[in-house]
């Protein structure tokens, strides 16, 4: 594939509130040298405050490099993939040279109410607090971790870690040690800015309101997702949990223009560590071809 192809690409990279821009860092290395990456952060809280304001700057930072012909944006994660999805609405309509947008580990209850109707979005996020307290049972009910929120986000990190999405990262590997720094920064801001359980509490999660969620910007409406006619790809991890692969397949039915589903062989969750090399060749290829 020639390099000189992506000569005139930018491409914005969207991370989760949960993590960081190291997330990137091994696939950027296997991007062609003429393409320009934008990895801007995280700048709206995990609740949804901000997310108009970002977007806003996002499109405004976009316009500052109209020399660029193509753009991609890529998003992480449910978060990242809401934040992409916003994105990517407000780039078509402000005539920006959107070729397409790509989804990474994303799962639809974030994404939109076109693909679960009210009750499944409850019920959706119902089953996602008992998971968490399934999970972090132990350390939420621990009160000795309540002084201390480094000591309370490395614990909430290491147990994420121990899920089946991140069984690719063993003990030792370089990887897990980053994967676990940025979930462990992320989530000292994450627990206090989403008002997540604390330890010694009771763990329970507030109950979700649809149009609530649809009006903070946590959730998008299916009429944001079917504004959004760029060619979307979804690319998730063959190891990830098989919900998670399951969602990969419902975000298709989201958009007007999406163009399946890619597992790439021997990523879990954090693809972008997993499978650097593989994501950068399914980038590079879906933003040609787009």
């Amino acid at each position: 594939m020639d390099p000189r192809t992506l000569a005139s690409s930018l491409i914005c990279f969207l991370e989760g509130s949960n993590l960081d821009g190291r997330l990137w860092d091994p696939l950027r290395a296997h991007l062609p040298a003429t393409t320009e990456v934008l990895v801007p952060g995280c700048r709206a809280d995990p609740g949804g405050t901000g997310a108009e304001e970002e977007t806003e700057t996002l499109v405004g930072e976009l316009r500052g490099r109209e020399r660029h012909t193509h753009l991609g944006i890529v998003g992480y994660g449910s978060d990242g993939g809401r934040r992409a999805c916003l994105l990517a609405r407000a780039s078509l309509e402000a005539g920006l040279p959107l070729v397409g947008m790509a989804l990474v580990s994303a799962v639809p209850p974030v994404l939109g109410r076109g693909i679960l109707a009210d009750g499944e979005l409850r019920s959706a996020a119902k089953a996602a607090a008992g998971r968490t307290r399934t999970l972090y049972g132990d350390i939420l009910g621990d009160p000795s971790l309540a002084p201390s929120p480094v000591r309370l986000a490395e614990a909430l990190a290491d147990k994420a870690l121990q899920s089946p999405g991140f069984t690719s990262l063993a003990e030792g590997d370089e990887r897990r040690a980053l994967a676990a720094d940025m979930l462990a920064q992320g989530l000292r801001h994450v627990t206090v800015a989403s008002g997540s359980p604390r330890p010694g509490g009771s763990g329970r999660s507030r109950r979700a309101d649809p149009a609530a969620l649809v009006r903070s910007g946590r959730v998008l409406d299916d009429s944001a997702l079917a504004g959004i006619t760029a060619p979307v790809l979804v690319v998730v991890g063959d190891d990830d949990e098989a919900e998670h692969r399951r969602s990969a397949e419902a975000l298709t039915t989201a958009f007007p223009n999406c163009l399946g589903v890619v597992a790439l062989r021997g990523a879990g969750q954090l693809v972008p560590l997993d499978a650097p090399v593989a994501l950068a060749e399914a980038l590079v290829g879906f933003f040609l071809a787009a």
